[in-house]
């Protein structure tokens, strides 16, 4: 599992066994995320096209993109969010909520079983 938390400065992920986290978390308010009252939090492990084509060092696709949709491949993560409590939405690839909201009772865990990559927070 990994451990991250929210600095002023967005997302600090720590490396774990599965990887680095690529995630940002920005206020939708304009307000510093302690203050805030929604926030958009984007966490995901790695995402790639289908039938992309890397060369064998592996740092370069070159022109050989593959084509959508991407993969996505989720993660587990606990995030410790600064200003609690919050209610968090996971929401679908159209960014539309996938079900009702529900209160966070301490940090955000984050797993590949909420198939998403979007987390929306509201106070």
């Amino acid at each position: 599992m990994m451990r991250c938390s929210i600095s002023p400065q967005g997302l600090t992920a720590h490396s774990g066994a599965h990887g680095v986290i690529s995630g940002k978390t920005i206020a939708l308010d304009g307000k510093p995320l302690a203050q805030s009252k929604r926030a958009l939090v984007t966490a995901l492990r790695r995402a790639e096209n289908a039938d992309v084509k890397w060369n064998a060092a592996r740092d370069s696709v070159d022109d050989n993109w593959g084509h959508g949709p991407a993969g996505v491949v989720g993660l587990h993560a606990t995030l410790t969010l600064p200003g609690a409590p919050w209610n968090i939405v996971l929401l679908d690839p159209s960014g539309a909520p996938k079900g009702p909201a529900h209160r966070l009772n301490g940090p955000l865990e984050i797993t590949p079983a909420d198939a998403t990559i979007w987390y929306l927070l509201e106070r």
